[in-house]
């Protein structure tokens, strides 16, 4: 059987949960990428030999471009007899549609993030595809709830959390990574990888940043991420941090970085699952983060994490100075985390899940 993968935009993390994904199907599956970005390029070579990699093409008008290009997909899906369109995100649904319409294959749709609140066509879009798809795959209660307030039915939803590997995040010792990364052995490190967006709460990491680096000055904050904010960004932690935070841009070493870090941090306003937060968890780290999306689905305050409000820099700042204070309760967070990760958010529970969907879709 083969599957067609439409990816229209994607950040770090969905790049990730996509490539993952892709690799695990491919010794069952030949399979189709279709992306506007360089998805391919990070596929093993053996992967590679099973996929077949075609562009997604963007334009200025949104809509109609997407249909003209799932309209191109869905007779390439025709071609190789294609029995499955998965469309990762609801922009990337929009060509789907149109791809699954043409190509008489089942489409599946999955929501990486909670349904956007704006009202305008791309919203009205989405929610018409969605109602079309054969099967909604969520990556959290969260994102599941947002989908049913929008008129999609729960029966068409099932829930399939990310999975990661979290043997890829124990490779290596806090004084190796930082010794290879040139850090002080003595800092305090804090992380956050983060697209550089509203949306994922950065101003109000910086903001803590400063309430924190009066008391105590030897704390390092490092952001991995682009996004079009970055500059404004940047200027305003150098306005209120000095070189208290550094900005990596993307980094594709995060496993390093977790190492040489002391605790992360998620000061998102709006999530699905993200990657982030699993990578952390595995990697053992004490995380602070916002108590918004799927973050509570897996994070419970105070047992294997830190839950602070949304928007709210004192909290933040309250609840990284009390993971960096208590060596043992920082441990003991990230003991349960990593656990949780091992047991729970395994890629080959959310494979094995996901081509159950598959079988579901096509019988």
């Amino acid at each position: 059987m083969t599957i067609l993968h439409i990816v229209r935009q994607s950040s770090g993390g969905i790049k990730k949960h996509v490539a993952s994904l892709i690799e695990a199907l491919a010794p069952d599956y030949y399979q189709i990428l279709a992306s506007s970005e360089d998805l391919y390029s990070i596929l093993s070579s053996k992967t590679k030999q099973r996929v077949i990699s075609i562009p997604l093409i963007i334009g200025d008008q949104a809509e109609i471009t997407d249909i003209l290009s799932g309209i191109r997909l869905g007779r390439m899906a025709r071609e190789k007899d294609t029995r499955i369109i998965h469309c990762h995100g609801y922009i990337a649904a929009v060509a789907g549609i149109a791809a699954a319409k043409v190509s008489n294959a089942a489409l599946i749709v999955t929501a990486h993030n909670l349904f956007p609140k704006s009202t305008n066509l791309s919203r009205a879009v989405a929610q018409f595809v969605l109602k079309k798809a054969s099967r909604i795959i969520a990556v959290s209660n969260a994102v599941k709830e947002s989908l049913i307030s929008t008129g999609v039915p729960s029966r068409q939803i099932i829930v399939i959390p990310n999975g990661i590997n979290s043997a890829d995040f124990n490779k290596m010792s806090r004084d190796e990574a930082r010794k290879l990364l040139n850090i002080n052995p003595s800092s305090e490190i804090v992380l956050c990888a983060s697209r550089l967006t509203k949306d994922k709460g950065i101003e109000y990491l910086i903001k803590a940043a400063s309430l924190l680096a009066k008391s105590k000055p030897e704390i390092k904050f490092i952001i991995a991420g682009e996004g079009p904010d970055r500059k404004k960004l940047e200027a305003k932690a150098r306005e209120l941090c000095g070189n208290q935070i550094v900005f990596l841009g993307y980094r594709d070493d995060i496993s390093i970085l977790l190492a040489a870090s002391d605790a992360t941090v998620l000061p998102s306003l709006s999530e699905g699952l993200p990657m982030f937060l699993l990578e952390s968890m595995a990697a053992g780290k004490a995380v602070v983060a916002s108590s918004v999306g799927g973050i509570p689905d897996i994070l419970e305050d105070g047992k294997n994490g830190i839950l602070v409000a949304p928007a709210d820099e004192k909290a933040l700042a309250a609840g990284i100075e009390r993971v960096l204070s208590s060596p043992q309760l920082s441990a003991s967070l990230g003991e349960a985390a990593r656990r949780l990760v091992e047991n729970e958010f395994t890629i080959e529970r959310m494979v094995d899940r996901t081509k159950e969907v598959y079988r579901c879709a096509t019988s």
